[in-house]
């Protein structure tokens, strides 16, 4: 057996060993502005690629919008507790061009998904029929 395969069963074992350190201290980093801009930046890069997209944001560009408000509502993002409706999301606003920054804005993972393919402009005339028929 070589070194590498060696050290891959040696850090293994040493991770399944310090589990709960090691799941503590990933998400208090991905908490972080910092942690959940690299996260991200990963992410957008594996997305593109699959999909043969480009991919040109940068950890500072996207670490710089998480600083920010969701460009679509202008309220807060929720770092904490993995994805959930207020986490920051990375939104194309053309769904066929890439992650650019032209084509790219930071808006709350909830605000991505109403969204979809269709984007703002079919997603805002059916949420406001429902907002009325709801609240009158």
């Amino acid at each position: 057996m070589g070194n590498k395969a060696r050290k891959k069963i040696t850090d293994r074992a040493k991770y399944l060993r310090n589990r709960d350190t090691y799941v503590t201290r990933s998400r208090a980093y991905r908490a972080t502005t910092h942690g959940r801009a690299v996260e991200m930046w990963h992410s957008h890069r594996r997305t593109a690629k699959v999909r043969g997209l480009d991919a040109t944001l940068t950890k500072e560009w996207i670490e710089e919008k998480l600083n920010g408000v969701c460009e679509a509502t202008g309220l807060g993002f929720e770092l904490t507790g993995g994805r959930g409706p207020k986490s920051p999301s990375l939104d194309r606003m053309d769904s066929s061009k890439g992650y650019t920054p032209e084509n790219t804005r930071m808006v709350l993972w909830a605000i991505n998904l109403a969204c979809g393919d269709w984007g703002q402009e079919v997603f805002l005339p059916i949420a406001n029929e429902w907002i009325v028929e709801t609240y009158g």
